[in-house]
């Protein structure tokens, strides 16, 4: 794809903002954000208030992790204004990287921090004096979560800190029951050919438990949401015929790649699911694809496949009360993991392009000027490596349809640009919806959505989802 191509600026079709009070994008930024902002503000406060009574002598924890707690907080309570006023998007402050080896004369090493210049570069290029109403929804919210991480880590007691790691935490021990009932049900027959079918459906709307979607919802609410997620019944786009066919007569033992969205329990039916296709031996190595910074409050970073597997494998550290016949049900399998990943079986990693602004399909501009190294790589590895690439979720899903308005009816296939569509490796897309774009829909069906949701609430209610499957020039429909 040529550098002129489409931009955020100028995607395809027009795309999503706030602007437009139809769609939700609107009540995204004007209600949801300032609540996800006073979450992370309020975490800050209560972890700085647990070390310092855990290390009442430590001065670090009791005064200066304070300060530096205290200067973060202003930060995101001028955020949390900014977005609440329409103020213009501003560019990140924190420029450089204060590394830990020495120049030759003794001072520490200092480095450009080239994803801040790469930000700061689009903010000025690519949306001059937009607003977080006016600028494309997409661009908007990864800068809201790219500036959260801008704030924090400028402290340099909060390096490492993950303001989300709470609520994720908290999320899973919500789903003990169904953690447990799919851990003993499925564990002994998981390499069962049979279950293909099922797991892809587990692991579709495990994607319904996405913390930045429950911002201000009420338990009750949150309860309502995910209990109108399951089955196939609601699948509006359905290509699970061709992904199984696909995986079990065609994957032969290669490489899956897993675009990994929100952590905890769509983490763990991800890797239940990669486990059923390495014991059926579909699956030789299985890639993880993580964010390298907390990221839209729930998606998966390195760190979370860590207290993860401790959890899993210790349940009474996350769920209280938990019985011994969990512990049991669930060593072999954590085990098991363990294993795959000691063997390098399973890769995780993280990359900066999964945590940027941009749609997926510029990860094939190899010809760009505006294309990192880092990129490259990716993409290279991707593109020569994988058999499969299973993109998780909604926010990848937006990013693979660019996150503007194709109508409904689009093929697939268009939607993930020619360059992309023309040099990936077969693609899967699980997504339960929660935001407006949706491509792969017939006339008929989205016809029929309308009606049944009195508009086009069924593109974001989370009751409806997507299985869709890519495949070189030939597009399943």
């Amino acid at each position: 794809m040529a550098a002129d191509g489409p931009s955020a600026s100028q995607p395809p079709f027009p795309f999503y903002s706030a602007v437009e009070t139809d769609g939700f994008a609107f009540p995204t930024v004007s209600q949801r954000w300032p609540v996800i902002v006073t979450n992370v503000i309020d975490d800050i406060h209560r972890t700085v208030d647990e070390n310092a009574a855990s290390s009442p002598t430590n001065p670090d924890v009791g005064g200066e992790q304070r300060r530096q707690g205290s200067a973060a907080i202003a930060k995101l309570e001028a955020l949390k204004y900014d977005i609440q006023h329409g103020k213009p998007i501003a560019p990140l402050e924190n420029l450089f990287i204060h590394t830990t080896a020495k120049n030759q004369d003794g001072t520490p090493l200092i480095l450009e921090d080239t994803d801040t210049r790469a930000w700061n570069d689009a903010i000025r290029q690519v949306f001059p004096g937009a607003t977080y109403y006016s600028a494309s929804w997409l661009f908007a919210e990864c800068y809201l979560y790219r500036r959260i991480f801008d704030i924090i880590s400028a402290q340099p007691l909060f390096k490492g800190y993950d303001p989300f790691l709470r609520q994720k935490k908290s999320a899973l021990k919500d789903s003990y029951d169904g953690i447990v009932s799919v851990g003993r049900e499925l564990d002994a027959s998981l390499g069962d050919p049979s279950l293909l079918r099922e797991l892809l459906v587990l692991s579709l709307w495990g994607n319904a438990t996405d913390l930045s979607m429950f911002a201000g919802l009420s338990s009750d609410e949150r309860k309502l949401m995910l209990s109108e997620s399951t089955g196939e019944t609601n699948i509006v786009s359905n290509h699970l015929d061709q992904i199984v066919a696909f995986i079990q007569n065609e994957l032969d033992g290669k490489r899956v790649d897993f675009i990994l969205d929100n952590a905890g329990v769509e983490l763990f039916y991800d890797m239940m699911l990669a486990d059923h296709l390495h014991q059926s031996g579909r699956a030789s190595v299985t890639v993880f694809h993580c964010k390298s910074i907390p990221w839209f409050v729930s998606d998966t970073t390195p760190a979370d496949f860590g207290w993860l597997l401790d959890g899993l494998e210790a349940p009474e550290t996350l769920f209280a009360g938990a019985e011994m016949e969990l512990r049991q049900s669930l060593s072999n399998m954590v085990q098991r993991w363990r294993t795959y990943l000691m063997r390098n079986q399973w890769v995780v990693t993280s990359s900066p392009f999964w945590s940027s602004w941009k749609a997926h399909r510029h990860l094939a501009d190899v010809d760009s000027k505006n294309t990192d190294v880092s990129t490259l790589q990716l993409w290279r590895e991707l593109a020569t490596k994988s058999a499969l690439l299973i993109f998780k979720g909604d926010l990848n899903y937006r990013k693979l349809v660019y996150d503007c308005k194709f109508p409904a009816t689009t093929p697939f296939s268009e939607s993930l640009g020619e360059t992309f569509a023309l040099a990936c490796p077969p693609v899967v897309a699980l997504r339960t919806n929660k935001s407006d774009p949706c491509v792969g829909i017939s006339a008929a069906k989205e016809e029929e959505l309308v009606k049944l949701a009195g508009g086009d609430s069924w593109r974001w209610s989370g009751k409806f989802a997507v299985a869709q499957f890519y495949r070189g020039f030939k597009m399943l429909v």
